[in-house]
């Protein structure tokens, strides 16, 4: 009974190891290529180490280099700079935990460099000081837990004590047991208990405590030396403790907790590769880096070789090289693989969900061709792969192959389907449907299907087929050969006929079609195929290719843009809703094929989409340099879920895989780090502990960063904030912070970023920054300026009161001078007062007399030019009569010249009788108005008055050419 039951529990372990057989281990390692002739020189890579911070640091024979994800920063020597890295050709790095980068050169001896300040403190061999370094050849760094480094030369061991510059010296002395075998020390490590292990051209030493010395290695049958005479090149210690040991020509050995040694051959034949570097990267694998013979992956359990890697150059995702340098598994658990001439590889060894089966070649298994355009998998759980111009490719689950099938080597097949007959069924490309046997394959000639593309194939009814061709869809009487052409409904009364690339069928019989003009539905018992609208607002013909029923009959049906689930059927209506509309409206599609895992996940080529979490997983096939995939863009309609819930996807240049059990959300949060501060043009280094001052003369700063996700930097979002100047957060594509003339004062910068899935981290403080303000911005000379205006406000105040002090005085004493001359001249004016009466009534008197003589002087003038007239003519007429008298004494006087003096006479006398008239009217005028210039009171006329006084001024009025009408009225 006990018998049977250990037989029974070996056979299910036995069997359950079959089971976990499958298509997934025959996966490819997918390599991304990283860097070139321009961002390291050279391409050899010596050594690669993760600082604290995240950045790799690469050494090459070309210089140190800094890698962000983003950027290569070189630094090299610099002969006018006795602060740079004192060689080019690197050979080892080491970080420490104080945050310095232990440099090892070739022939330029040991550089450290402080990773806060940027600055290089460099060591050389000094053949005046015994206590220099002993040789400028480094091979190998590393320290103990105290702090001391240990220099592996090609002169020895060195140790250089924490905290000091004096070096201790390990040699080779033939006469001392306890010294080194070999003075050309290759690898160093420092296990779990402390001891250190030293490999050199003679074999192995290992030193328990400094005091004790090295001994050689014993192994477990007391044999000391075990590794004499060989090269020992790389020295590891797996998880489990043990300590594993690479040579040059010796291949690899383990050495167990008990120190009894296993030996393991990498390859076959006695010579054996060159051993550069070994590492822990899967459970239970270890990698091997040699020189010529790619990666070995080795089982660490037993020894032996699991798998070889090496460059194949028909395939862009193979290694680099053959020649691998070095390794590195980095915080985020990337492996960085350091290649002779071929710059750096890199590998996702977390990618455990994704699985990538490519082209087979002269160094690796795999497919007949690289463009998979169909698959299928049998009753029996062997795969199908269609091929273009290769036929068919089978996996076969038995022996964990894959193999040609038979019959169909330079047919290109699109489509593959087996009944529940058996029948194996084959759709080509212009060749039709061909049925497969055992014995090989059959061509069927069905009319109007000979030469056609057939692009899906679904089993119908008793073993009859449906199929899709490029011109149309047909059912297939398989006994009678005969193809009927179904017609697809696309408005009343009319039809027609649509390439159709997949058919499936749900559980209560309904038949669902993808086109290229949309997607179709055959009801049970009905013949006219119904035109189902994903979206009853859009007129909008959907290319289908894919699409699926998960476990619990939901179908799911993809778009170039969307992703849509069937949730009802109203009147033999169905109606669908779009799935990522849900939770966002602007959310793109996941592709146009999909496959729905156990969990009810669906699954695309390029994401997934979890319908429990309302998220869309990016799986970045189209990055698949950054992700390990690589072989976009996918076959429509290639797409197929095996009984063992892996999801497969043709694709053009291989099959991918998923396994979704293995799915994990790449959650890794990367480090923040800033790459550059510029200050103006000026590169600065600042200690990250202390806010960054900017001086006065610095107008602008550009701070730039990075989240050190090597997996995938392009993916990554950034926006950063200053506070105390941003208001809001500031997106940044290109991880750059500029600012310019800064208000003096404090500010903080916080960054934050997404990772690949665009989910945001929390903000991080990235960088403290202290404007410093100009002279005339400093609080001291703020307040002393303040000091300084009050104290001139106060003497402006002391001078002001003192002068009003002063005038104050000065008008007290004018004040009373002016109250005093006041007076003076009050009395003086009361004075002229009386003297101003007296001498207005003698004014006015004399102005009455002055008056009366300008009127007398105005009538006087008045009066001359009257009796000027009558003289005139009085005169005049006496010179007539003398004249008369004349003529009539001399007898002359005539009628006429009598007549004539008689009118001149008259003439005359009329003139002297009128201005004798104008002569007494002014004197009796003026005799009116004389009398005004008295006081005399009497009563007059006055038009008569003015008149008068008007004739007085008659003369004065003329020569002013004014006229001044009087108009009299009596009465």
């Amino acid at each position: 009974m006990r018998f049977l039951c250990f037989l029974l529990l070996f056979l299910s372990c036995y069997f359950s190891q079959l089971v976990r057989a499958d298509i997934f281990d025959l996966g490819q390692p997918y390599f991304a290529a990283v860097g070139d002739s321009q961002t390291l020189p050279s391409g050899v890579i010596t050594a690669l180490v993760n600082d604290s911070a995240g950045f790799l640091w690469i050494g090459t024979q070309s210089g140190l280099v800094r890698y962000d994800g983003y950027t290569f920063k070189l630094y090299q020597h610099n002969p006018n700079n006795p602060n740079s890295l004192p060689g080019n050709y690197i050979k080892a790095l080491y970080v420490s935990d104080d945050e310095k980068l232990y440099i090892g050169t070739a022939i330029s001896g040991l550089s450290v460099l402080n990773l806060s300040t940027g600055i290089f403190a460099n060591f050389f061999h000094d053949e005046n000081n015994s206590n220099s370094l002993i040789n400028n050849r480094i091979i190998a760094i590393t320290q103990d837990k105290q702090g001391g480094t240990w220099i592996a030369t090609s002169n020895g061991l060195d140790f250089l004590a924490k905290n000091t510059t004096e070096f201790i010296h390990y040699q080779h002395d033939p006469k001392d047991s306890n010294s080194l075998n070999s003075n050309h020390v290759r690898t160093l490590l420092f296990d779990n208990m402390g001891r250190l292990w030293v490999g050199s051209w003679e074999g192995i030493n290992v030193m328990t405590e400094i005091s004790s010395g090295f001994k050689p290695f014993q192994s477990d049958e007391a044999v000391t030396g075990v590794f004499a005479s060989q090269v020992v090149t790389s020295l590891m210690q797996a998880p489990d403790g043990a300590i594993w040991v690479g040579t040059v020509k010796n291949g690899i050995a383990r050495i167990n907790s008990d120190n009894s040694v296993q030996r393991f051959k990498l390859s076959e034949g006695e010579k054996q590769p060159w051993v550069f570097s070994m590492i822990n990267v899967k459970t239970n694998q270890i990698w091997v880096a040699t020189y010529g013979q790619g990666i070995i992956v080795v089982d660490a359990s037993n020894g032996k070789v699991i798998q070889t890697i090496r460059h194949d150059e028909h395939v862009e995702s193979s290694l680099n090289t053959d020649k691998v340098a070095s390794f590195l598994v980095d915080r985020a658990g990337l492996l960085w693989i350091g290649t002779w001439g071929k710059w750096l590889n890199l590998y996702n060894p977390v990618n455990r969900y994704v699985s990538v089966v490519r082209q087979k070649s002269s160094q690796q298994a795999g497919l007949s061709g690289p463009q998979v355009m169909a698959i299928k998998q049998m009753h029996n759980d062997d795969i199908w792969l269609g091929l273009e111009g290769k036929g068919i490719d089978r996996w076969d689950e038995s022996s964990d192959t894959i193999k040609p099938v038979a019959g169909f080597a330079d047919k290109t097949v699109i489509s593959i389907e087996q009944t529940a007959n058996g029948v194996v069924w084959v759709g080509t490309m212009f060749n039709g449907l061909i049925r497969y046997f055992e014995d090989g394959p059959q061509k069927v000639k069905i009319a109007g299907l000979d030469t056609l593309n057939i692009y899906a194939i679904a089993q119908a009814d008793n073993n009859n087929l449906w199929v899709g061709a490029y011109n149309g869809f047909y059912y297939v009487d398989v006994l009678n050969k005969v193809a009927i052409t179904q017609r697809f409904k696309i408005s009343k009364g009319q039809t027609d006929a649509f390439a159709v690339n997949k058919v499936i069928q749900h559980h209560d019989g309904r038949l669902w079609a993808g086109s290229v003009n949309g997607l179709y539905l055959l009801q049970p018992g009905e013949t006219d195929w119904q035109k189902v609208r994903l979206n009853p607002d859009s007129k909008v013909a959907y290319f289908i290719s894919g699409f699926s029923i998960d476990d619990n009959q939901q179908l799911w049906v993809p778009t170039p843009n969307d992703l849509y689930f069937l949730t009802s059927q109203v009147n033999q209506k169905p109606i669908f809703a779009r799935a990522n509309q849900r939770y966002d409206k602007n959310s793109s599609g996941i592709g146009s094929d999909i496959n729905v895992d156990a969990q009810g996940r669906i699954w695309s080529p390029y994401a997934m989409f979890d319908q429990t979490k309302l998220q869309t997983h990016h799986l970045g096939v189209d990055h698949g340099e950054q992700h390990g995939i690589g072989i976009a863009p996918f076959w429509h309609g290639a797409g197929s879920k095996t009984a063992n819930e892996l999801l497969l996807f043709g694709g053009t240049k291989g099959l991918l895989i998923y396994r979704p059990e293995d799915y994990q959300l790449w959650s890794y949060r990367a480090p923040l780090v800033i790459t550059q501060i510029k200050l103006g043009n000026k590169i600065v280094t600042v200690d990250s502990t202390k806010p960054l001052s900017i001086l006065p003369s610095q107008r602008s700063l550009s701070v730039e960063f990075a989240a050190l996700d090597m997996f995938s930097p392009k993916l990554v979002d950034y926006q950063y904030w200053l506070e105390g100047f941003d208001t809001q957060w500031v997106d940044s594509k290109h991880r750059i912070a500029n600012y310019t003339n800064l208000d003096p004062g404090d500010y903080e910068l916080k960054v934050r970023f997404t990772n690949r899935h665009k989910q945001w981290f929390e903000a991080e403080s990235l960088l403290r920054i202290t404007v410093i303000p100009k002279w005339y911005q400093t609080l001291g000379f703020k307040f002393l300026s303040l000091v300084i205006i009050a104290l001139m406000l106060y003497s402006l105040y002391l001078i002001r009161v003192r002068q009003f002090k002063q005038r104050k005085e000065v008008l007290e004493v004018l004040v009373k001078q002016r109250t005093e001359q006041l007076a003076k001249k009050t009395q003086e004016a009361y004075q002229a007062m009386e003297n101003l009466k007296d001498t207005q009534a003698q004014l006015v008197e004399s102005e009455k007399q002055a008056g009366l003589g300008k009127m007398v002087a105005g009538v006087s003038h008045e009066l001359n030019t009257p009796l000027g007239i009558c003289i005139t003519a009085i005169s005049a007429i006496d010179d007539k009569v003398a004249n008369l008298s004349t003529l009539m004494t001399g007898g002359k006087l005539s009628k006429s010249v009598f007549s004539r003096f008689f009118s001149d006479y008259n003439s005359g006398s009329s003139l002297i009788g009128a201005n004798l008239n104008r002569a007494s009217e002014l004197v009796a005028s003026f005799k009116l108005v004389s009398g005004e210039q008295f006081d005399q009171k009497s009563e007059f006329v006055l038009t008569d008055y003015v008149a008068s006084c008007l004739e007085v001024m008659r003369y004065k009025i003329s020569e002013q050419n004014i006229g001044v009408p009087v108009k009299r009225e009596r009465g």
